[in-house]
């Protein structure tokens, strides 16, 4: 009997990480996987039905709950999950999502339940997304209309979510991915049974370049990428264009960015293998700039694709590797990686 993949999947209310797991069941139909989610909050509601509490149907008072009833709740749907898996003979992968914190009346609430020690997971994912869609989707939500939740604490409960989880994957020794789940499911399953194409950051210039026209040619780009690696856009998540001076004393406005910087760096970066810097001509971004020297320092491969007349020496020196066109970086690829050009050219016939 084969052990499906088992990934332990966390995200904050709002994120949409049903309908990105339920996208990604779909995605793998075709290619032969069978892919099982348990929502771990919609089998509470039901156990605490099954028990006589009826929670269904006020959902919007289950933080009101003791804790230790949750907790109980929690730990009886986790090990129906575990007897399942225990006898699931063609699973190829197996996502648990569970929340690691709430907000509930200004306090954070711990979610995550000892008893996932029993689960073992292979992979820990964090789903994330732009704070502002995330706001809009709990706004219009009963729950959490007496939270007055805004830009700030949407951000700040994300990276609550993210670092605790990337915390439990490092105690467990195993990978972690922060996922956006405004990318494509194609993303989530190369990480889970296409290792060899590897994860990899699109570096790019946002806030000086943010004409349709000049994003549109980055997005071909991207597409041009696409084939070989598993290729994470940090505009899938906000794309900020460049701040005011004036707007540096503005305790929001700055807290968004420094939200935007870290996760940049010390997620979506730090994941990867490699940045691939796409750097137009003319176009400058300080950004781009400490995103390949976060890549070079850590000891990734910096790969650009410079397509400037000049540069400052500090552009080759912390490069691995330089293109000065983008046919130049297509041909290399096609080279390097014939198997995956295939295989994009099979997908496509």
């Amino acid at each position: 009997m084969k052990k499906p993949i088992r990934v332990l999947a966390t995200g904050i209310s709002g994120v949409n990480e049903k309908e990105y797991q339920e996208n990604l069941r779909i995605y793998g139909e075709p290619q032969k996987k069978n892919i099982k989610n348990f929502n771990v909050g919609d089998l509470m509601y039901a156990h605490a039905d099954m028990v006589g509490r009826n929670l269904s149907e006020v959902k919007t008072n289950i933080l009101n709950v003791y804790p230790d009833e949750r907790l109980a709740w929690r730990s009886a749907v986790l090990k129906g999950i575990l007897d399942e898996l225990s006898v699931s003979k063609n699973l190829d992968a197996a996502l648990v999502n569970v929340h690691g914190w709430f907000i509930n009346k200004e306090i954070y609430q711990i979610a995550v339940d000892p008893y996932l020690r029993e689960y073992s997971a292979d992979m820990y994912v964090t789903f994330i997304d732009h704070f502002g869609r995330i706001l809009d989707r709990l706004n219009a939500r009963e729950q959490w209309q007496d939270e007055h939740l805004n830009e700030e604490k949407v951000l700040k409960w994300q990276n609550a979510e993210v670092e605790l989880t990337m915390f439990l994957a490092k105690l467990m020794r195993r990978p972690f991915f922060a996922v956006p789940t405004a990318q494509p499911a194609l993303t989530l399953y190369r990480l889970l049974f296409q290792p060899e194409y590897e994860p990899i950051y699109a570096a790019m210039p946002i806030s000086f370049f943010k004409a349709p026209e000049q994003q549109a040619r980055v997005d071909t780009f991207i597409g041009k990428m696409n084939p070989y690696f598993t290729v994470f856009d940090p505009r899938s998540v906000e794309a900020v264009g460049a701040m005011s001076a004036a707007d540096f004393c503005d305790v929001s406005k700055r807290t968004i960015a420094y939200h935007i910087v870290h996760r940049d760096l010390f997620w979506l970066i730090n994941q990867s293998k490699k940045i691939i810097a796409y750097w137009p001509e003319g176009a400058h971004s300080t950004g781009m700039d400490r995103e390949i020297l976060q890549a070079f320092y850590k000891g990734s491969d910096v790969w650009v694709i410079y397509l400037g007349d000049k540069a400052s020496p500090f552009v080759p020196f912390h490069s691995t590797k330089i293109f000065r066109s983008e046919d130049e970086f297509v041909e290399y690829l096609e080279k390097r990686y014939p198997e995956r050009k295939a295989a994009a050219q099979l997908i496509k016939g």
